[in-house]
């Protein structure tokens, strides 16, 4: 539908703009490059300009500038992630602003939720006595942040001596100096600390340990009952007292000669993990007028390390020029602070400094301000740091990752999905009913609309322009404190919709809501059916890329064309306005364009429904106002308003039920294709309704309802000690079968109807007897990981005895099978005859795919059924059997194995994710949109080339909407109560910017900090730049006359003259930080 622009031409203005030094210009004009390759397909010229780009960027890694942020907002994510590419292939360097606004704190919490990678340690700066756990030389410096070699970690605690980590399966490791953690002595030529190796120290038989605590020169081991010391006791008892005061002995059980081993039969009421105040271990050393103090930095405050005065005292966080609160501090050392904000890491150095109202006493500490310039630091993987250890010699070790799994949850993946408000799915499931029962109804009529009438695109065209044109738009959109749009306004997202259904996903594809690319996921011919399963479809996709609901979906155009609002309620409402209007005249303009288009057929039936289906907006709109609107009195035995209010918070089954698990699901679309006439063509009626309720842990999602209808040849295949608690309505109640325990429930659910994945076995093992093994269940752990200091299992639940199951496919014909299946060799294997005729669309007499082996011939058609076949076989094996579902049309079956694959891959798998990509593109889109958008943040990215068309759909469904308000520029004027107009002092600074540092703060030595890892080059022969007269000055200039001598000022008045350039100079960036905050200042 577009013509690709020259690339030469762009190129040419990208070279001009890096010659005027015009940064912004390079990025609009790279971005410009990327849209025209959207057209052309290529990714060449985008790699040669993002990496220019790249190089001329960098000096601005350290990311400190606000604006770039706002800058990075007006350009596509295909450019951002070309961007983003470059920074990754540099792993020394920090991220910067087309980083963080790619990976948006939103898309950053999905990555935890949906990714759940084994967690990693990585470790830099100095390996003073191999502290870092690294195979380099003693005392080496570590240049950029390299793998450590051990198992997931759990905690992790570095002295400047040695380094304990405390593993997710219990176990101990340490490295460095072995003195301070291992029991048993080592001789010299056995030591190896190339990598962390396992301590020697184990808890008594009845025992747990419940946390850990390095010292300086041994370990302190807590269990549940006492206290165990390996190290130094003379050099460590010390502080031992401050711990716990009870007194410790030396075990020589186990090592008679060993002096480093001792143990207290008791410990303290708390855990020694916790901080405490008083703890001289955890303060941080400030000098002010030469005077060295002990503090403790809080997220919110600081305060002396003084046990008999403790006083807060106020403390400012500065990220990208604008305070930041709510931070996580990590650890501290050296000065410098590390932080999570928004699921990323930051490192900043703290520094005092004098507070505007002050008494003028520079030993008061009450007169200062704790200052800490925060800067963003890009770890190794794409998951966020969810861990830091560090010492006083410069050694950093960073965890990245959170829990070891091996396989998904897949209902806690979903809850974490189901978060906002999904109207628009559920009210297009009962808009119909709405039309056919409530629309003459004057309790639910809003504005009167006719039932039948002949819609065409011009008919939509003029009802949005009777909707923009009647006012009711010109209203602001009222947001709450939190930046959400208030509830009643939230109407937005259905005018927002239809700007998001006619936006092509590609500038030579049609509009999305006539875009036939969804089609493919279901097979059928029935166009009715195929034009209301891509409008549904589109709605899902919407709702999750405008998730949760609270803000208006804005298109990039609109950002393009609009500079960000001011940092106050009503320019941020007025801006939504503007951006809803915006997408209502997008509407407009692009429906009538694709009216012209020579590919449009204004007869085609599809266009026809699909425009009836855009016209049902309007009374969903009215439904909205129906629920949302307590002006509107509605009889309360009124049974459809009961189901609408009551939909609004409820999971549908579709979002949990695979539908290849579904028997009933099936035959209803065999049915309604024709390939079976009736339900009688089967050999046995599907009959069994099995049920359960299942109670979510999440108190806030009301108990979904799941139901499947099977038969007993199936159910015999799957559990068959089920069929005995059929009663006899042919309902099979899990809820009576199973005990009624919540915790037990999403167990239930995942092995019913899931069949496939891992889930939390918390209280689950009381009944390994009782319940499981009795209806022939095993309970299989599958792994084991650390919460709040105690083990916790996943794991799930297979039949005891496989072998006596009633499988419906097996190698030699029997009483449950006998349709001959062809394999790749020419032998024979049989199958029931209840699978080609449900799960394949094929003919009765067309034959099923013979291009798979024996064995994944059976295990393929075993797992339409149990999907647990699926996990013991490989990823290339998987791949085949994908190909063999697709030949074979068992539609639902291949999409729900590609989803299985796209769950359980691991980078090593991405040579078969990327070949699934280039043969299924569109599933494959949307499934990784949908549940793994960290695909594409791989080292080795699956996607094949060239790649801009896939990452552009991919990342578009990607949902980037902030949960939150999120930093907004500042306000320019500031208008009082009394009406007097001022300019505000809350600016965004430069990333130049460098804070004022009073001279009466001696500056710290010039050293290799570990803040952050340098490039090699720029780290070695670091020098301090002093300006140093011209030796040769240019002829014919005149000289420069002295200035007049100023008077010696007495100290009095020197004094006072500091104090006065300290109040100038501090006046903007310490002004009340103490009491509030920038979001505190409004009024």
């Amino acid at each position: 539908m577009s013509r690709p622009p020259d690339i030469v031409a762009l190129k040419e203005k990208y070279k001009s703009c890096i010659k005027t030094a015009n940064m912004l210009g390079a990025l609009e004009a790279l971005d410009a490059v990327t849209e025209a390759c959207k057209i052309t397909n290529e990714d060449v010229p985008i790699f040669d300009i993002a990496h220019n780009c790249f190089l001329y960027l960098s000096p601005d890694l350290k990311y400190e500038n606000l604006i770039n942020q706002y800058h990075g907002r007006k350009i596509s994510d295909a450019t951002l992630f070309y961007l983003n590419e470059e920074i990754r292939r540099r792993t020394f360097l920090q991220s910067f602003a087309p980083a963080r606004t790619l990976l948006t704190p939103h898309r950053k919490r999905q990555l935890i939720k949906t990714m759940n990678a084994e967690p990693r340690v990585f470790g830099f700066g100095l390996n003073f006595k191999k502290t870092l756990g690294l195979d380099a030389e003693d005392c080496a410096y570590v240049d950029i942040p390299t793998q450590v070699n051990i198992p997931p970690v759990y905690k992790m605690k570095m002295s400047s001596n040695h380094t304990i980590f405390w593993l997710h399966d219990g176990r101990f490791f340490g490295c460095g100096d072995w003195k301070n953690y291992m029991i048993a002595p080592q001789p010299p030529e056995t030591i190896d600390n190339s990598e962390p190796h396992r301590c020697d120290f184990m808890v008594k038989p009845g025992e747990r340990a419940t946390g850990f605590k390095v010292l300086e020169f041994g370990t302190l081991f807590e269990t549940n009952q006492r206290l165990y010391f390996v190290g130094n006791y003379d050099l460590s008892k010390e502080y031992l007292k401050t711990i716990h005061d009870a007194e410790f002995e030396k075990v020589q059980e186990y090592f008679p000669h060993n002096s480093n081993f001792w143990v207290c039969h008791s410990r303290p009421y708390t855990t020694i993990m916790r901080h405490k105040l008083d703890d001289g271990k955890n303060a941080v050393t400030i000098k002010i007028l030469g005077l060295t103090h002990l503090i403790q930095i809080y997220p919110g405050y600081w305060t002396e390390l003084n046990p008999s005065h403790v006083k807060q005292r106020p403390v400012c966080y500065l990220l990208d020029g604008q305070e930041v609160k709510n931070l996580r501090i990590e650890n501290i050392t050296n000065n410098t602070l590390w932080a999570l904000h928004e699921n990323a890491l930051y490192h900043g150095t703290m520094m005092m400094m004098l507070k505007e109202n002050n008494d003028g006493d520079e030993h008061n500490l009450d007169n200062y301000i704790l200052f800490v310039e925060l800067l963003e630091y890009r770890t190794p993987t794409p998951f966020v740091a969810t861990g830091i250890a560090a010492s006083g010699r410069d050694s950093v070790l960073m965890k990245c990752g959170d829990f070891p799994y091996i396989g998904f949850d897949h209902f806690e993946m979903l809850e974490n999905r189901f978060r906002g408000e999904h109207v628009h799915k559920f009210m297009f499931e009962t808009v119909e009913k709405y039309i056919e029962n409530c629309y003459d109804q004057s309790q639910y009529t809003i504005c009167q609309k006719e039932k039948s009438m002949e819609l065409n695109i011009d008919y939509l065209a003029g009802e949005a322009n009777q909707l923009l044109n009647s006012g009711l738009l010109d209203e602001e959109l009222k947001i709450d404190f939190m930046g959400r749009t208030k509830k009643q306004y939230r109407y937005a997202n259905f005018i927002s919709f239809l700007c998001y259904a006619v936006t092509p996903r590609l500038p030579t594809r049609p509009p999305k809501c006539f875009d036939m690319d969804i089609d493919v996921l279901i097979e059928t011919d029935n166009m009715e059916f195929l034009a209301r399963h891509r409008f549904k479809q589109l709605i899902e996709e919407f709702e999750r890329v405008n998730y949760p609901g609270t803000n208006i979906w804005i298109p990039l155009e609109f950002r393009k064309a609009h500079s960000d609002p001011e940092d106050d309620v009503l320019t941020e409402g007025q801006y939504r306005a503007t951006a809803l209007k915006w997408c209502l005249k997008d509407f407009i303009r692009q429906i009538i364009r694709w009216k012209s288009h020579s590919r449009f057929d204004s007869n085609e039936r599809s266009n026809l429904i699909m425009i009836n289906l855009i016209n049902t907006i309007w009374y969903i709109h009215d439904q909205w106002f129906v629920i949302n609107n307590p002006a509107v009195s509605i009889p309360k035995d009124d049974l459809f308003l009961s189901f609408l209010r009551e939909s609004q918070y409820l999971i549908p089954d579709d979002e949990l039920i695979y539908p290849s698990l579904n028997p009933g699901e099936l035959l209803e679309n065999r049915l309604r294709e024709g390939y079976l006439l009736n339900p009688g063509e089967l050999e046995e009626q599907l009959d069994i309704r099995m049920t359960f309720l299942l109670e979510h842990r999440d108190p806030t999602l009301k108990p979904t309802r799941l139901d499947i209808q099977t038969c007993r040849t199936i159910l015999n295949a799957q559990y068959p000690a089920l069929l005995h608690y059929i009663n006899e309505h042919n309902v099979l109640d899990l809820n009576k079968v199973y005990p009624n325990d919540k915790r037990i429930h999403r167990l239930i659910a995942q092995t019913h109807f899931i069949g496939n994945g891992v889930t939390d076995l918390e209280g689950c093992e009381k009944y390994r007897l009782t319940v499981f093994e009795q209806l022939g269940m095993l309970l299989v752990h599958t792994q084991s990981y650390m919460r709040r200091g105690r083990t916790r299992y996943r794991g799930y639940v297979k039949p005891i005895n496989l072998g006596a199951l009633a499988h419906l496919a097996g190698h030699t014909p029997g009483s449950n099978y006998d349709i001959p299946v062809v394999t790749s060799d020419g032998s024979l294997i049989y199958c029931h005859r209840i699978i080609p005729a449900l799960y394949s669309t094929l003919r009765p007499d067309e034959p099923l795919p013979n291009i798979l082996s024996p064995i994944l011939t059976v295990s393929a058609l075993r797992g339409l059924y149990d999907r647990r076949c699926w996990d013991s076989i490989q990823m290339n094996f998987r791949v085949k059997i994908v190909d063999f579902y697709f030949e074979a049309k068992m539609n639902e079956a291949f999409i729900d194995l590609l989803k299985q694959c796209v769950i359980d891959a691991t980078t090593k798998e991405a040579p078969q994710i990327r070949a699934l990509l280039d043969d299924y593109p569109t599933q494959m889109q949307r499934i990784i949109a949908k549940h793994r958008p960290a695909i594409l943040l791989w080292s080795r990215v699956p996607v094949p080339s060239p790649r801009i068309q896939h990452i552009t759909i991919i990342l578009e469904m990607w949902p980037k909407n902030e949960y939150e308000r999120h930093t907004r520029l500042p306000r320019k004027k500031l208008v009082h109560k009394n009406g007097v107009v001022e300019d505000s002092k809350d600016f965004p600074l430069g990333y130049k910017y460098k804070p004022f540092i009073p001279s009466i703060v001696a500056p710290s030595p010039p050293t290799v900090s570990s803040a952050a890892p340098m490039a090699p080059d720029k780290r070695k022969g670091t020098t301090m730049a002093i300006a140093q007269p011209n030796p040769n000055p240019p002829k014919n200039t005149p000289l420069v006359q002295p200035e007049p001598q100023k008077p010696v000022l007495t100290p009095a008045q020197l004094k006072e003259e500091r104090m006065k350039s300290l109040k100038q100079q501090l006046t903007r960036l310490s002004a009340g930080r103490g009491k509030t905050g920038r979001k505190g200042r409004k009024k």
